[in-house]
């Protein structure tokens, strides 16, 4: 029964996640100029040239995959929550991982995983058992200035990777805010599959 009500919440959470997470997205595409950012022919971005190079991830093959029982088994999305904070605390916080697309080095700060953590479904915060991977492994897609104008932050960068969370291929967006001492991740969060 447990595990059976554990799956119903995870599905549950992802489909109504899906579209309550989008506008986030939603937001910084104002600013976005499509014509900067060349898609290959699987419509996801590529190395500029519009087509996939040999190195680059395809949409139907997921970079990183999670069981979805890294952190335990929970009954209660909140008790999952607090599970993922504490391993998040113990294993990323106040380390730094490089993406591979971009280059940048990308911090992870307490801020960033209680903003990532609040709100969000199973899926996402199963996530957190692989961030240092999801964050190393992401498709760089651009820069946006900060929605809000804040000058604090220089710019809010945009990634996104396929992740297989327990046999199932879902489409991760990540914010990385660029301030003034270096990138910190700031949010991750499942997209609506494109």
């Amino acid at each position: 029964m447990n595990e059976y009500r554990a799956e119903a919440i995870l599905r549950r959470a992802q489909n109504l996640l899906i579209l309550h997470r989008a506008y986030k997205l939603l937001a910084m595409d104002t600013e976005w100029d499509e014509s900067k950012h060349p898609r290959a022919e699987n419509g996801r971005f590529g190395s500029g040239g519009g087509k996939v190079g040999a190195g680059e991830k395809t949409a139907k093959l997921a970079a990183v995959s999670v069981s979805g029982s890294e952190l335990g088994s929970f009954t209660e999305t909140k008790e999952l929550r607090k599970a993922a904070m504490q391993y998040a605390r113990d294993n990323f916080v106040g380390k730094s991982y490089r993406n591979a697309s971009s280059g940048h080095d990308i911090q992870v700060t307490w801020q960033g995983i209680k903003h990532a953590t609040s709100g969000a479904n199973p899926a996402e915060l199963a996530l957190i058992a692989k961030l240092d991977k999801v964050l190393g492994t992401a498709d760089y897609v651009g820069a946006v200035q900060d929605r809000k104008g804040r000058q604090d932050i220089l710019a809010a960068h945009k990634y996104q990777t396929v992740v297989d969370i327990n046999g199932e291929n879902l489409n991760v967006g990540i914010i990385v805010r660029e301030m003034e001492d270096g990138h910190k991740h700031y949010d991750h969060f499942i997209l609506k599959d494109q």
